[in-house]
């Protein structure tokens, strides 16, 4: 996510305190802004958290006219906030990738975030495998997902359809 919004503290009875832990990391906290006030409010609705990868990590953007941005945060699970060591860019695959040959990169670099591994307390030892069968079989049929298209496009071509929206992004 690439925001014009800061994250990390809020002001509260004259003090600064982190606006919420659980969305937003420990590292490098900054006064949140009103923008970044409602995407904490969203990630902590879907219990996901706001990794920071300006910390250490390079430009993810290179423009024509040798400009460079970066991706500011990595949306993760909550859970998987705490794995987080940090963010590290790929420059040999954007040199790969990128549609004509020059000697500097001039378009997207892939951001990756790194974590320490945790294993899982609980672990049966059961061994987890597909069920073929399941997948083989499929789970809506033609007229069932006729009719799923046809009330979602009724639905988005409601008058209230962007205010409903709207309000979900303020919960």
């Amino acid at each position: 996510m690439d925001g014009n919004f800061r994250v990390g503290t809020i002001k509260r009875a004259g003090s600064w305190v982190p606006i919420n832990p659980a969305v937003v990391g420990p590292y490098d906290p900054e006064p949140t802004t009103p923008v970044g006030e409602l995407i904490v409010k969203f990630f902590a609705h879907f219990e996901l958290a706001l990794a920071k990868t300006f910390v250490d990590s390079g430009p993810t953007f290179h423009g024509w006219n040798g400009s460079h941005t970066r991706i500011d945060y990595v949306g993760t699970s909550q859970s998987a906030l705490r794995s987080v060591m940090g963010s590290i860019t790929w420059k040999a695959t954007a040199y790969r990738l990128q549609l004509a040959n020059f000697p500097q990169l001039r378009d997207h670099t892939p951001l990756s975030l790194y974590m320490k591994p945790h294993w899982r307390e609980n672990f049966t030892g059961r061994q987890l495998k597909w069920d073929f069968d399941k997948i083989s079989t499929p789970q809506l049929r033609s007229d069932d997902y006729d009719l799923f298209r046809r009330k979602f496009l009724d639905w988005s071509t409601t008058s209230n359809a962007e205010s409903l929206l709207r309000e979900f992004a303020t919960l």
